[in-house]
């Protein structure tokens, strides 16, 4: 499973947890104002912010680094 897959499968886990509606909300709980741009970084087109894992980790702390950016 590649990155965006995992970043999908986040999703899907967080909306059933009920943390999150969807991934638009995702993105204004992180900080993101701008849709897109959050849509461009959650999907590998953009590059990654350094502070991207901790602001996740913020909303789901139980989430597994690794399996986040490894798939392990």
């Amino acid at each position: 499973m590649n990155r965006v897959m995992r970043n999908k499968t986040l999703i899907h886990h967080l909306i059933k947890a009920g943390a999150i509606k969807n991934q638009k909300d995702l993105g204004e709980k992180m900080g993101y104002s701008n849709e897109s741009s959050f849509f461009f970084l959650f999907n590998e087109k953009d590059a990654e912010p350094k502070d991207f894992i901790l602001k996740l980790k913020n909303i789901m702390p139980a989430l597994n680094e690794q399996w986040l950016i490894k798939g392990q």
